[in-house]
């Protein structure tokens, strides 16, 4: 060929490679569509039954979601609910330390990341004083019981008895 046709067949070359890019990747934007939409629609079922709030006793109102694990709220809920069905109108500390214990052995650290905000606030502003000085920050449920701040451990106990309330309804935790 000579130049003319070689300039051509290049650019023939460039714009069929072009359209079959974009043939390729419309294609591929088609089949993620139908896959998204298969997994929005069951088989067997039309739009309208979708649209229908769920019934039953362990469906929850659409909104936001937990800020809690369920795993922690059922384990400190039972906790709580056990130190409360002892007898024990105000729990004293060496109760709150078996929790404490019990909630550090099952992993559920750092405490900030399960109080309530204003309490979680606190215990970050306390760290951050503390993070170099010789009592350390708290990173513990034991640290914060054997600190013995009257704010941390009132927040520790609100969220216990929460997490029981929560338990006992069989409601879901809120987003504190």
């Amino acid at each position: 060929m000579d130049e003319g046709e070689t300039k051509n067949v290049l650019k023939a070359f460039r714009e069929n490679r072009w359209i079959l890019l974009l043939k390729t990747t419309l294609e591929e934007e088609v089949g993620t569509a139908h896959e998204v939409l298969a997994r929005q629609v069951p088989a067997g079922e039309n739009r309208q039954e979708l649209h229908e709030p769920p019934s039953g006793p362990n469906t929850r109102k659409p909104g936001r979601p937990p800020r809690l694990d369920r795993s922690f709220v059922e384990c400190a809920g039972a906790l709580w609910q056990k130190v409360i069905s002892d007898g024990h109108c105000s729990v004293p500390i060496d109760k709150l330390r078996q929790i404490a214990t019990a909630l550090d052995s099952c992993n559920y650290l750092p405490p900030s990341a399960y109080l309530e905000r204003k309490y979680e606030k606190e215990l970050k502003a306390f760290n951050s004083r503390n993070s170099n000085s010789k009592i350390g920050p708290i990173k513990t449920w034991s640290d914060l019981v054997s600190r013995g701040d009257k704010d941390l451990l009132r927040g520790m106990r609100r969220l216990l008895s929460r997490c029981a309330e929560k338990v006992d309804d069989g409601h879901p935790p809120s987003g504190n």
